[in-house]
Parts: structure tokens; C-alpha cells; sequence
């Protein structure tokens, strides 16, 4: 079992190699060799592994955590001064802004389809996304979870995260109950009314500030339709239906 000693030494050095890229403006998937996780220590992985592992991986840093990068379900562990170790479920939830849109009374949507009366608000499209084949993998997620965002497009941010929002587990086993579909989703919107934002290692700009430059420039739908014409655009990815065959 890991000591508290050992956690803490390996979680410094990640956290000094996460500043230092994100200073230099490297990008993230180039430091993962050079990282500790909760069984390996830097440069011993294959780089399929590494791969494989990175969105477990590249939150840990965030969050101050080492990632799991065994198949046993637990992505990411703290170890807390008492000697307790602590299981964190990684959410990640991505979104393109130039592909958001303001509705007639301000409010941010995205678009899912190519119909003019489609739409899904933005607090919505970030969310935590599961799939459940037993009931009893349901309960296994009773753990506190933590939703990162990310802006693809770069509005606001660059080569990091915009926030990082969790819950706890008796919350998300809650929600998750509500639906009896095998893919659910646990949304932004959740997070910030029954969690908590999550400190991080470093600095982040916020959701409300990236709300707020959306407001700022984001286009009417109207516009946005005329901008993007022969576009498709389906969650967060656009197709050019000039194209597709």
C-alpha cells in the first residue's frame, strides 16, 4: 500500500511537470512518459499504455491524484495524511465554442442535428457520460466524481482545462438510478447545482468566465446556420455534408 510520504512525493512532481508545460505551451500528451501513476514511475511505460490511459492520466494532474492504470474500474486515488485511500471516478467532457450559439433570450445551445429546431443547451451537452450492463456496476460508481471541461476551439483557454466540477458519490449513484437506459448522462448543470468546483493544482479560468466571453461573441442561431451552411454539426464536431458521399 502506498504511504502517504510516497503519494505526496509523486503528486509534487507531476503537479512541477504540469506547471512547467503548461508555461512552455507543450502539450500535455508529450509529458505523460515522464509522469507517475499509481504503479509506475516515470518513463517505464509502453506508450500504449500511456495512450490508453491518458484521459485518466492528464486529469490526475489536475486534480492532484495518481491514475489507476489497471482495468479495475477506479480511474484515479488519493492517499490522505490518515493513511486513507480515496477511489475518484474522471469524467471528461469536451465541446467546440465556435460551434455555440445564442437562443432569442441569450441563453448559450449548440446544435444536433442539421434542423433548424434542433438544440441542446450548453449546461446539457457537458455533462459525465456512463454505460451500465448491471445493476451492481451501477453502485460500483458511489465515489466522488469529477467532471473536467474542455474547449477544443481554444476560446478562453489554451492546452488546458476550463473547470473541473464534482460530485459526491451518493449524489451521483442517486441521478444515475433515475433512468433505467444502459448509457446515461449526469450533466454540467448537476454539478454546479449539488457539487462543488474542484480545486485544482493550478490555476483555471472558470466555467462562468467562459460563459461570459460566449455571451460576448457567440452568434445568434440565424447566423450561425447562415455561417455554417452545408455544415452538419452533431454534438461537438462538424461535418461538411459537400463531403460525405
Amino acid at each position: 500500500m502506498m504511504t502517504f510520504k510516497e503519494f505526496k512525493k509523486r503528486v509534487k512532481h507531476n503537479t512541477k511537470i504540469l506547471k512547467s508545460a503548461l508555461k512552455n505551451d507543450v502539450c500535455l500528451t508529450s509529458i505523460a512518459r515522464d509522469l507517475y501513476t499509481w504503479t509506475s514511475k516515470p518513463g517505464e511505460l509502453h506508450f500504449c499504455v500511456l495512450g490508453r490511459n491518458l484521459t485518466d492520466i492528464i486529469p490526475s494532474l489536475y486534480i492532484g491524484s495518481l491514475a489507476n492504470i489497471s482495468t479495475n474500474g477506479v480511474d484515479n486515488y488519493i492517499v490522505h495524511p490518515d493513511g486513507i485511500v480515496e477511489n475518484i471516478e474522471v469524467k471528461q467532457s469536451e465541446i467546440a465554442s465556435t460551434t455555440v450559439w445564442q437562443g432569442p433570450q441569450g441563453g448559450l445551445a449548440m446544435s444536433i442535428t442539421a434542423h433548424k429546431t434542433s438544440r441542446i443547451n450548453l449546461k446539457s451537452r457537458i455533462a459525465g457520460s456512463y454505460t451500465f450492463r448491471t445493476p451492481e456496476n451501477l453502485l460500483s460508481k458511489n465515489m466522488r466524481t469529477i467532471l473536467c471541461i474542455a474547449d477544443t476551439d481554444n476560446l478562453i483557454t489554451k492546452n488546458t482545462y476550463v473547470d473541473l466540477w464534482e460530485l459526491n458519490g451518493n449524489i451521483v449513484v442517486e441521478y444515475l438510478q433515475r433512468s433505467k437506459n444502459q448509457k446515461r448522462d449526469i450533466k454540467l448543470s448537476t454539478f454546479i447545482k449539488h457539487g462543488s468546483q474542484t480545486k485544482t493544482t493550478v490555476p483555471l479560468v472558470g466555467f462562468e468566465k467562459f460563459e461570459e466571453k460566449l455571451q460576448e461573441v457567440a452568434p445568434s442561431k440565424q447566423q450561425w446556420l447562415k455561417d455554417n451552411k452545408g455544415i452538419k454539426y452533431q454534438a461537438n464536431r462538424t461535418i461538411d455534408l459537400h463531403k460525405v458521399k
